[in-house]
């Protein structure tokens, strides 16, 4: 369990975190930047070119998910919550999570440091809730992005449709007029 115990960030005060910790580097900022080198880095970019923002996101995020699942099922936490929900929902969230970071990455001047800060800033956030992480609930947090993927969804939709000539096609006072059939 020791091992595990590395993954999850539950550091003994003895441990080899100790000197990252004097010099300000925490180690879920350390555990991001492998994971968005490959994830953004690597794979994001060309993807977004082939299959869009939306579609990248739900991959990934599907990979992402599947990355973790082994952490989250054996890394215990979640007090009171069926883990098989509590794991499902987690899981949701973080491929809705995935979507938002792909969207704010083609949005964001593709940088890989802003990944790479959101991805920690994420791996951290959880950690700050009360008896390492034990207050926190993967169910409402799946919630809370789906709320804040929509808009996101919404608006990649709404670009797409201005790009493609569509939605002007259909917003503009002449699409309201029949037209003539012109017989020669």
């Amino acid at each position: 369990m020791a091992s595990c115990d590395i993954f999850i960030w539950r550091f003994p005060p003895s441990s080899a975190s100790r000197p990252l910790r004097r010099r300000g580097i925490s180690p879920p900022f350390i555990g991001a930047i492998p994971e968005e080198i490959g994830w953004t880095g690597y794979a994001t970019e060309p993807l977004q070119r082939r299959y869009g923002v939306i579609r990248v996101g739900l991959i990934i995020g599907g990979f992402w998910a599947l990355w973790h699942v082994a952490m989250w099922w054996v890394g215990g936490g979640w007090e009171g919550q069926d883990h098989l929900v509590a794991t499902v929902s987690k899981a949701v969230s973080i491929v809705l999570f995935r979507v938002v970071m792909g969207w704010i990455y083609a949005n964001g001047g593709r940088s890989l440091f802003l990944a790479i800060l959101i991805h920690a800033v994420d791996n951290t956030c959880w950690k700050l809730f009360p008896n390492d992480g034990s207050h926190y609930n993967p169910t409402a947090m799946a919630a809370v992005m789906v709320i804040v993927t929509m808009p996101i969804i919404m608006f990649v939709k709404a670009r797409r449709e201005a790009d493609d000539g569509t939605w002007a096609a259909r917003a503009s006072p002449q699409a309201l007029v029949p037209r003539r059939r012109h017989l020669m």
